[in-house]
């Protein structure tokens, strides 16, 4: 039985993960694979007396403080080695069958087990009784929000440009979004089919006199302040545009408003792989043409022909070391490249 506290973000935001383990002094470790990042700490005692006192003194604001409940009293009894007798291992299997992925259908297959009944989190609340601190809501949206501008629809009446602002949670977390509203001082909250709540904030006048002056004094903190960087450009444009439609854009204005908009989310990530994969591609085409070319030698003697000179033993190491980095190159060029066609 082992704790796992973990964080996982896209590999551009690998530096956000480094200062995070330094500020947990340096406990846990970091890994990447897929295209994400992970920081982990799975040491029961590194868990106890790093990050549990953390949380203890900046308690949770959503509602994931049913999960950190049920995994500060799972480290607790682990703590008293409780775990090790049947009640307690029962405990254990009780809480974890609160947690949203629950316990597996063959753990109650087990007569010994049959009974376990997941622990009541009813009693488990947010404490929100203070104001939310505009640091908390700009790390936030680095997390769960988005800026994002929209090309105009032609279709409709009055075609132009958009931006928008958004914050996305499941509807458990809906009261959150109003204390964050109440910090922002703009923003309306819907809601869609699949329990989701978002947060919008659409009206350019706003966007420009609220969301834009908010972020630029409380810093986005990792690969999202690119996306605001390219937003805010944008931004910018529409609002001298204020009132006005399409045609009154320039030809500049247009480019630098899609250009913009192919900068930001997404089409970030997807440039920059995309210019990754062909370099690799690029790479792995020359590395097999040059192994055929080092075969080929071999096979027609060439390097035999100096066998009596020093020149031979020199051209032969080279050869061999060229060969054998070509060979870790092109295994390493296809691992990156089947991973980037998967992740496409």
């Amino acid at each position: 039985m082992r704790l796992i506290y973990q964080i996982s973000i896209h590999t551009s935001d690998i530096k956000i993960l480094q200062k995070l383990k330094e500020y947990f002094n340096n406990k846990g470790e970091i890994t990447e694979a897929a295209g994400y990042v992970h920081f982990r700490v799975t040491n029961i005692k590194d868990i106890q007396e790093v990050i549990i006192p953390h949380f203890s003194s900046y308690p949770l604001q959503s509602t994931k403080v049913v999960s950190y409940t049920i995994f500060k009293q799972v480290a607790t009894i682990i703590k008293n080695k409780e775990h090790l007798t049947l009640d307690g291992f029962k405990k254990v299997l009780s809480l974890k069958a609160a947690l949203p992925k629950g316990l597996d259908a063959a753990v109650f297959k087990d007569s010994q087990f049959s009974d376990i009944v997941p622990f009541d989190t009813s009693n488990v609340f947010v404490k929100n009784t203070f104001k939310l601190s505009p640091y908390y809501v700009a790390g936030f949206v680095a997390a769960d929000g988005s800026f994002y501008i929209i090309s105009p629809n032609y279709d409709t009446k009055w075609p132009n440009y958009n931006a928008g602002f958004s914050i996305a949670q499941n509807k458990r977390d809906e009261f959150l979004l109003l204390r964050i509203i109440e910090i922002l001082e703009c923003g309306i909250i819907q809601k869609d089919c699949n329990n989701m709540r978002y947060i919008y904030v659409r009206n350019k006048k706003e966007l420009y006199d609220i969301i834009l002056p908010f972020f630029q004094t409380y810093f986005l903190n990792n690969g999202k302040d690119i996306d605001f960087y390219y937003f805010s450009i944008a931004l910018g444009i529409l609002y001298k545009n204020l009132g006005k439609g399409l045609k009154n854009l320039t030809s500049e204005d247009i480019n630098q408003l899609d250009l913009c908009k192919k900068s930001m989310n997404k089409n970030r990530y997807s440039k920059s792989s995309e210019q990754l994969y062909n370099v690799m591609l690029f790479c792995l085409i020359f590395s097999i043409l040059y192994l055929f070319w080092c075969k080929s030698i071999y096979q027609r003697g060439i390097v035999r022909f100096y066998s009596h000179s020093s020149f031979s033993l020199l051209l032969t190491n080279h050869i061999k070391i060229f060969f054998d980095v070509s060979q870790v190159f092109v295994v390493l060029s296809c691992s990156y490249i089947k991973d980037a066609l998967e992740l496409h």
